[in-house]
């Protein structure tokens, strides 16, 4: 498998019988590709930095201590995965997860 990511079309509800459709591509992907940690690290620090929010202003904001902030923009991969989606949450940032390309 040579990492390439193929273009996938998703379905999402919107309706009791109507669907949106969304082509995804790496492109489309504001936040880029997440696959690792680090990916993810990198990620949040760059939002919290676009929004003009220091560590600990973050921290604040979502009821964690600056470690933690700290240790999810370094990629420690052992963080706890709600306090992620938390923050993740207070940056405007949502999670989609697809299958990969075939």
């Amino acid at each position: 498998m040579s990492g390439t990511i193929h273009p996938k079309v998703l379905n999402f509800p919107i309706g009791k019988i109507e669907y949106l459709e969304v082509l995804v591509t790496p492109e489309k992907l504001p936040g880029g590709l997440i696959r690792t940690t680090a990916d993810l690290g990198r990620l949040v620090a760059g939002r919290r930095k676009a929004q003009g929010l220091t560590q600990a202003e973050l921290a604040g904001l979502g009821q964690t201590g600056s470690r933690f902030i700290g240790e999810l923009e370094r990629g420690k991969g052992t963080v706890q995965c709600d306090k992620v989606l938390h923050v993740l949450n207070l940056l405007g940032l949502d999670v989609l997860i697809v299958e990969r390309g075939g």
